[in-house]
């Protein structure tokens, strides 16, 4: 099953006045993000440290560089390039 959190996000879905359509559009991109991961094998999910959201490349580039560098690791020596 899903995970049924939007970290980060989820406070969007309150400024919705109808708990019908909040419901329906949280479902559905929680659906939506579960389809993007699982359409490729290497796909994998990073959270945002906390207290961050979509803006976290300007209040975290170290993080970013992490993760990139993880990711870089992860194919290891000799991998071929993909560019």
């Amino acid at each position: 099953m899903a995970p049924r959190d939007l970290t980060g996000g989820g406070e969007i879905f309150d400024t919705v006045d109808d708990p019908e359509e909040s419901a329906r559009v949280r479902h559905f991109f929680l659906t939506v993000r579960e389809r993007f991961l699982a359409a490729s094998s290497a796909a994998r999910r990073v959270y945002t440290p906390e207290g961050t959201g979509h803006d976290f490349p300007d209040r975290v580039p170290e993080f970013v560089v992490q993760v990139v560098g993880s990711l870089l690791d992860e194919r290891g020596p000799g991998a071929p390039n993909p560019f």
